[in-house]
């Protein structure tokens, strides 16, 4: 069976110092899929950050009891502005500090990317998808911020 994950909430950090603001209330929307969503969705989920950095760390999160065998799995899309930012998928413990990383990848143009993450026990209870600019979102100031799309976010039980 399928949850999918309808609310997030994001943080960013810069030198691993958590930027304090309400990146909830800004960084979030609905807009129609630029191209075809692999769940085959009309309106998939916007994400944006103003002003990054290379190697700031966003993150997309939800705070969820995680099951062992259970696997997250999301499609994010790049768009023009992704600031070459790696992507990838992370559980957290907050009852050790012990997290899982999924492989990166390298957000680009070239349409819908899949990410998943198997979950090996039961004691992890954020689930986050870490976005990692590699350059700075402001190019020549013609742009202040980075954007995605995000598709398709769910638990697989």
């Amino acid at each position: 069976m399928d949850y999918p994950i309808e609310k997030l909430s994001a943080l960013m950090w810069r030198n691993n110092v958590k930027i304090e603001g309400d990146h909830d209330f800004y960084c979030f929307c609905k807009e129609p899929s630029p191209v075809p969503a692999p769940s085959g969705k009309e309106h998939v989920i916007k994400y944006w950050e103003w002003y990054v950095q290379p190697h700031d760390v966003f993150r997309l999160y939800k705070k969820i009891d995680l099951r062992a065998g259970d696997c997250v799995s999301v499609n994010i899309l790049a768009t023009e502005n992704a600031c070459d930012a790696f992507v990838r998928l992370m559980a957290y413990s907050e009852y050790d500090d012990s997290e899982i990383q999924s492989r990166s990848i390298t957000l680009s143009e070239r349409g819908w990317q899949n990410l998943t993450l198997a979950i090996p026990s039961d004691k992890f209870t954020f689930i986050n998808l870490e976005v990692i600019p590699q350059k700075s979102s402001v190019p020549q100031g013609k742009w202040n911020g980075m954007d995605g799309y995000v598709d398709d976010f769910k638990i697989i039980r």
